[in-house]
This record gives structure tokens, C-alpha cells and sequence, in this order.
């Protein structure tokens, strides 16, 4: 049962500006890959159906991060959230960010020598770190 109920047979939802409905046809989640007769957005805007070649399939077909990978799922999320999805972190940046976290977890669940290793070049930056 569809909540809101359908109208004239198509499901709408109220608030939706756009929906773009990206499947992989080996995707066992999108096992239905159009949707875009069954469904319209508000305003009476259409779904736009996309067949797509997730980056992760065979192996991997419902994968988030296969479907990011996919140039036209790229294109949708830059229309949507703007070009910060696509600019590259600078270390300074991350750097910051340890500064301003601090205290706060820098690695979990890594190795004993690549802790060891962060530990040493973050002391040498005058860091206190605690191994846990």
C-alpha cells in the first residue's frame, strides 16, 4: 500500500522537485528498473528513468559508492548540491579539521604499525596521542 495513495493508478509525491531514478538492471533492489509510469514528483513532473551500468557490478550491483561512480549519477548530485560534491580535499583542510576536533579519534581499527607510524609523525608535530 502506497502512502499517499495513488491517484488515477500513479503514486505522487507532495514536496518531491525532482527524481531521477538511476537502476542497474542487475541491481536485486531495483528489480523494477522504470518506475517513472508509476510515480510522478509534484507539480505533475515526470521521473526520469536512467539505466545505468553500476561501477561495482557483477560482484557489487546495489552499491552506493558504484552508483556514485557513474557519471550521470555524478551529474545529478553536482546539479543538486552544487560543486562542493566534486572539490578535492587540500591536507590543510584536513588538517585543520584534526586541530579543531581536538581531542578526537584520528584512525579506528588499524593496524598496530600504521598506528604507530600516525602516532610518531603527529608527536613530531608536537601531537599528544594515545594508543588504544
Amino acid at each position: 500500500m502506497l502512502d499517499p495513495a495513488p491517484v488515477d493508478g500513479v503514486g505522487v509525491w507532495p514536496g518531491v522537485e525532482r527524481w531521477v531514478n538511476v537502476a542497474d538492471a542487475r541491481d536485486p533492489v531495483a528489480a523494477d528498473t522504470t518506475v517513472a509510469d508509476e510515480y510522478e514528483v509534484s507539480a505533475g513532473q515526470k521521473i526520469r528513468d536512467v539505466p545505468v551500468d553500476n561501477a561495482q557490478s557483477p560482484r557489487h550491483p546495489h552499491s552506493g559508492s558504484g552508483y556514485l561512480r557513474v557519471p550521470v549519477v555524478q551529474q545529478v548530485v553536482l546539479e543538486t548540491v552544487g560543486n562542493a560534491f566534486v572539490q578535492p580535499v587540500a591536507r590543510t583542510i584536513i588538517a585543520k579539521d584534526l586541530v579543531d576536533g581536538a581531542p578526537g579519534t584520528v584512525l579506528h581499527a588499524v593496524a598496530k604499525d600504521v598506528a604507530q607510524d600516525a602516532k610518531s609523525k603527529l608527536e613530531a608535530v608536537s601531537a599528544v596521542i594515545e594508543l588504544k
